[in-house]
């Protein structure tokens, strides 16, 4: 096999993802982290599923991601890519204090230990609005209080790129 054989091998070959973020868990555990002891359910919830109040229910628009970044590849032809991306947290409480509540989980999110979480998950929280929403629009009737998160995060994997270890050169000098 020649030089340029092995190139074009590498070229077409598929490429392998070995770690990816999963960012709606990473978020998720973030939430209930900070909302303990209140139950947190991600939607969609069907009906009967509810629990008693209070409660919340979490749910998150992913946003456009970035630009991306290509690191080194390493001695055993893996390098990372990696991307930030935007998205939105929404937080709806069902309770009679959700404001308060909300308020608590919101101040939760900016405690030394879930700072510490979120740099661990490589998420970050840029912006929060509590907003309270009137009975008449709220869902079967009760009011609740909603928390948006304007978040950003980084996902990553690696890509296998593989790395030519050793190229032999058989015969003369090229013509000149």
């Amino acid at each position: 096999m020649n030089l340029l054989d092995l190139c074009i091998g590498l070229l077409v070959q598929t490429r392998k993802r070995t770690a990816m973020s999963y960012a709606q868990d990473d978020f998720y555990t973030l939430i209930t982290k900070a909302a303990e002891p209140h139950t947190v359910l991600r939607e969609p919830v069907e009906e009967g599923q509810l629990p008693a109040m209070p409660y919340l229910l979490f749910s998150m628009t992913q946003g456009h991601p970035g630009p991306s970044h290509h690191g080194r590849v390493n001695e055993a032809g893996i390098r990372q890519v990696s991307a930030h991306y935007q998205a939105q947290l929404q937080l709806r409480c069902f309770a009679t204090d959700s404001w308060n509540i909300l308020e608590r989980v919101h101040l939760a999110l900016e405690s030394e230990s879930l700072q510490a979480l979120s740099e661990e998950l490589n998420i970050a929280v840029v912006r929060a609005v509590l907003s309270e929403v009137e009975p008449d629009q709220a869902e079967q009737g009760q009011a609740y209080t909603r928390l948006d998160l304007d978040v950003l995060y980084t996902a990553s994997m690696d890509d296998e790129v593989h790395v030519i270890e050793f190229v032999e050169v058989k015969g003369g000098q090229p013509p000149a």
